[in-house]
């Protein structure tokens, strides 16, 4: 078999017959003008590099190395020789870079569509579920203030009505290990959500939605669960360890630190996943009866949210904001097996027969932030002290 031969110290190439032989190639050169005759062992040769154009480089020894350059059928065979001496490493590059470059492309973003898919939907949850057990609350609560300062310009906060809130969290007796912080949005959105670290976010359309002071009970309760259980932050982890692995593979380590910023843009869009939303309705229901306070008061609350979808689509031609209203349901769906699951927990647990008490005091906060029109000096109630609860 004819080839190229380079000797590794000049830049000259020599045309010179190859021969195999069992321990190694024979090398011997087919112009008169040169002597050459050698013999290399196979453990000492190695492929350089090879393509699908059956052209294969061949190197001896150590540097300066010899080389020699095969073309044709012949080639093939030589290398199969040579590659069976090499660590499995490089007989699989010998495979891969002996695909057609078309095969080699498509076979190579399947892999990596494949890998995406494995890690996001099976890796990434169990990594966003551990990757909070090591990591501090001061953490995800800085995590949630950078969040939170990022989305401000967007809520309309009604500071009177936010202290209210947080008085009528307090009187519902929930307790937390974050700070907690509840926020009035002055908007008709149908919406609330919970931002890592202790942040509560509660809209006045969901508000006015709500028809006793035990729903909007069931409302922070379904919310607070979320936040001690850590539900966003999970999914942060969850994201950016997806992120990671992204530009692991395409080399876009750059954009990493944006990650955070971007949750923080979406999370008027952010879907609690529906293990969470289980998860939030059985804890909430959980801090519900802790409190002695009417645990169907969240199916009651699911109940009004679904009223207002068939009011919705009762009112569709006219000139409502149909998309604005329906926020809520595309963060908290509230379905019908979704209710029904909640009463099949509460009817299948014998610790829920119990006999809700009163609370006049978070009643008559209630009724104020139903209120439309609030004045720093309203009182709460006048006939209602503190003895009486």
């Amino acid at each position: 078999m004819q080839a190229k031969y380079f000797d590794g110290k000049t830049s000259n190439s020599y045309l010179v017959e190859v021969k195999s032989q069992m321990n190694g190639l024979k090398i011997e050169s087919t112009e008169r003008d040169e002597k050459i005759n050698r013999f290399w062992n196979l453990e000492n040769i190695t492929s350089e590099s090879f393509s699908s154009g059956k052209k294969v480089l061949l190197s001896y020894g150590e540097f300066p190395y010899e080389r020699i350059e095969l073309n044709g059928e012949g080639a093939e065979k030589l290398l199969k020789l040579v590659s069976e001496q090499e660590s499995k490493v490089k007989s699989l590059y010998h495979f891969i870079t002996n695909v057609e470059p078309i095969r080699l492309v498509l076979g190579s973003s399947l892999i990596l569509i494949l890998v995406m898919y494995s890690y996001i939907f099976h890796v990434s949850p169990w990594v966003g579920e551990h990757a909070v057990k090591i990591l501090p609350m001061s953490l995800e609560t800085k995590a949630g203030e950078l969040m939170y300062d990022n989305m401000a310009y967007m809520i309309d906060r009604d500071s009177l009505k936010s202290e209210l809130l947080e008085e009528f969290f307090v009187e519902c007796g929930f307790t937390s290990t974050y700070d907690i912080r509840i926020d009035y949005a002055n908007d008709d959105m149908v919406n609330a959500f919970a931002v890592p670290g202790g942040q509560i976010v509660v809209f006045k359309g969901l508000i006015q939605k709500t028809q006793s002071w035990d729903e909007l009970a069931a409302l922070l309760g379904h919310e607070l669960a979320h936040v001690n259980e850590r539900h966003s932050f999970k999914q942060i982890t969850r994201s950016m360890s997806s992120y990671f692995l992204m530009s692991v593979l395409t080399g876009d380590v750059a954009g990493a630190s944006s990650v955070v910023l971007e949750n923080a843009a979406n999370l008027y869009e952010l879907s609690n996943s529906r293990t969470q939303e289980t998860e939030a309705d059985v804890v909430g229901l959980s801090y519900l009866k802790d409190n002695r306070i009417r645990p169907r008061a969240m199916y009651n609350l699911f109940e009004r949210l679904r009223e207002g979808t068939q009011e919705l689509e009762d009112k569709i031609d006219s000139d409502i904001d149909i998309e604005k209203s329906m926020e809520y349901f595309q963060t908290h769906p509230a379905t019908s097996s979704r209710m029904e699951n909640i009463t099949n927990f509460i009817d299948s647990d014998t610790t829920y027969q119990y006999i809700p008490k009163t609370n006049p005091r978070a009643e008559a906060i209630w009724e104020l932030l139903k209120s439309e029109s609030l004045d720093e000096n309203d009182e709460i109630t006048e006939s209602v002290t503190d003895e009486e609860f």
